[in-house]
């Protein structure tokens, strides 16, 4: 990243040494490596992750192309027009239609 070699470390020690004086620089050296850790905490933290959220949503990505295909509306099957919406066909009770048919037309009044 930055490309400091020893002549340019020496001369901001030489800075530092004569801006500070020899009480200070210590301090300020220690404290400066301080944030300098922090700082790459933090980097490694938040590189973590997105990596574990990136690896999730694959994972989501994955499961959802291998769960099967979605079952055919209840609309569109034989028999739907006579359920209550929000229902299936599987939720309604099995019957023999032929039967049902002639039931409700035997509680019909004869005109």
């Amino acid at each position: 990243m930055f490309e400091i070699g020893f002549w340019e470390l020496a001369l901001i020690f030489a800075l530092g040494l004569v801006v500070l004086g020899p009480e200070k620089l210590p301090k300020v050296a220690a404290q400066l490596g301080r944030y300098a850790g922090q700082a790459r905490r933090m980097a490694r933290t938040l590189t973590a992750q997105i990596q574990d959220e990136l690896e999730a949503e694959e994972r989501r990505f994955r499961a959802k192309e291998s769960r099967p295909a979605a079952p055919e509306p209840a609309y569109s099957r034989p028999g739907a027009e006579d359920l209550i919406p929000g229902t299936s066909v599987a939720d309604a009770p099995a019957t023999n239609s032929t039967a049902d048919a002639d039931a409700r037309t035997a509680d019909r009044p004869q005109a």
